[in-house]
């Protein structure tokens, strides 16, 4: 059963923080952070890509640096002056490591010969990891140096092992590949262990074994879901969506809850 979240279609829904059910989602479009509760909604100045994680502030991650929203009120933590060239990349997509270190992705905005890479930020420093990636995307950590990072471009799925007190990447191979137009974007963890990934272009997320083989694909009603995030408490899989070349009479645009997921994984 789908359950509407949002009030309003949002043209580029994207990176969901799920927490003691509370749920924070962006508009990279629109420049906007939002929640579920007291219809919490702010515009940036800087385009937000990321929401890393929830303290006693948001930590959004956006191509001028890392923020602190708390209050509505914005505070720079870590600057990227220098380091994104803002009319060629931003910031896609990331996740936080804990201690003030986190792994963030760049892009380039344009499909041309241009790479993204990814990122080390620990305490303020950041480090060039040299891992070429066109769109970097998804992020979940695996183990304490395991990470799957996906590559929307190519529609591989990667699983990378990077030396976090070294800053270096040990090694990084190819675990799931697509053949069609379906592209892999956000994505989590659910219980078990397996891995869930929306499908920009697919209508679907796909859920996938340890061991990387499909397990199941479960349809969502929008053409470009964009990430999705486990809702333990409650037993839901929160999904964010774009309405960017989709149906007027779906859901695209909107972020929503597909109710007792765990029936799909277990």
């Amino acid at each position: 059963m789908i359950e509407k979240i949002s009030k309003k279609k949002r043209l580029l829904g994207e990176s969901l923080l799920v927490k003691n059910s509370q749920i924070y989602w962006l508009d990279i479009k629109k420049k906007k952070v939002f929640c579920n509760i007291n219809n919490f909604e702010l515009k940036l100045q800087a385009t937000p890509s990321v929401i890393l994680e929830k303290k006693n502030h948001l930590i959004v991650g956006t191509n001028k640096g890392i923020f602190f929203i708390k209050n509505k009120k914005l505070k720079k933590n870590i600057s990227f002056n220098n380091l994104i060239d803002v009319k060629k990349f931003r910031l896609n997509d990331g996740c936080s490591l804990g201690k003030e270190k986190y792994l963030v992705g760049t892009m380039p905005l344009k499909h041309n010969s241009l790479f993204g890479t990814v990122y080390l930020i620990e305490k303020k420093k950041i480090f060039d990891l040299n891992l070429k990636i066109k769109i970097p995307n998804t992020f979940i950590r695996i183990n304490k140096n395991t990470f799957l990072i996906s590559d929307s471009f190519c529609q591989k799925v990667y699983k990378v092992k990077i030396s976090l007190q070294k800053k270096t990447i040990l090694s990084k191979k190819t675990v799931i590949k697509f053949n069609n137009k379906n592209t892999p974007d956000g994505g989590c963890l659910v219980p078990n262990g397996k891995i869930v990934l929306s499908m920009w272009n697919g209508s679907s997320v796909k859920i996938f074994n340890k061991d990387y083989t499909l397990y199941k694909t479960v349809k969502v009603p929008v053409k470009n879901p964009t990430n999705c995030k486990y809702d333990n408490l409650k037993d839901k899989l929160i999904v964010t969506s774009a309405s960017l070349n989709s149906k007027k009479n779906d859901l695209s645009g909107h972020t929503f809850a597909i109710k007792k997921f765990s029936c799909y994984f277990l």
